[in-house]
């Protein structure tokens, strides 16, 4: 499935849409799924009735087990911000990837 897009889905609690997005599958296992997001791509924010183009690349890392996402973002090859997300763990499901955010958040941007 490396190598796949995949709709990346976030919900609210219990099940309500928050945003998504699209990405590549660069490696699946058991426990996880790593995801490359390339610049440009189109973020829907279903809460605040937006879309966003993301402007970067990142790399994202959905657990299918443990209780959280993480994702870094890079620009112009450096890593800019780390971004890791309390959730319930990711589903997958064909080419969509879900995931419960919890609404606790560790934000760290490069200073």
């Amino acid at each position: 499935m490396a190598g796949n897009i995949v709709k990346i889905k976030a919900l609210k609690y219990p099940n309500l849409p928050h945003y998504e997005w699209e990405g590549e599958i660069l490696q699946i296992s058991s426990d996880y799924v790593l995801v490359k997001s390339k610049p440009g791509r189109q973020l829907i924010h279903h809460t605040k009735n937006a879309v966003f183009t993301i402007n970067n690349t990142s790399l994202e890392y959905f657990s299918l087990k443990e209780w959280f996402t993480a994702a870094m973002e890079i620009d112009e090859g450096n890593i800019v911000s780390y971004y890791c997300n309390v959730a319930k763990p990711c589903l997958l499901n064909n080419s969509v990837l879900s995931f419960i955010d919890l609404d606790l958040d560790l934000v760290r941007k490069k200073e």
